[in-house]
């Protein structure tokens, strides 16, 4: 997922997040359960966020749509759902 076209898909939903650990969650919910339009699913978006951190990218921009995290809160940010999402899709399916 290009950073240019998806970066209000990650700041966006953190704009009320008062923390990382809310904004971590936030988007793990939204990406794991496929809600808010993020039906590519934990895959996809944890190799996207994975290049976005390895990239030449200006992390500020994720505050575009309004979130308040410094370039340093997105990068753990990013790390914290990187983890996750790798955490739950090898999980597999819950019963």
């Amino acid at each position: 997922m290009n950073f240019e076209s998806h970066k209000n898909w990650i700041g966006y939903p953190c704009i009320f997040c008062a923390s990382e650990r809310d904004a971590v969650s936030n988007l793990v919910r939204l990406i794991g359960g496929r809600y808010g339009g993020f039906t590519q699913g934990p895959v996809p978006w944890s190799t996207a966020l994975k290049e976005w951190l390895a990239g030449p990218y200006d992390l500020e921009e994720l505050n575009l749509s309004g979130a308040r995290f410094t370039v340093d809160q997105w990068r753990a940010i990013l790390r914290g759902v990187i983890a996750e999402l790798d955490r739950i899709s090898h999980a597999g399916p819950r019963a």
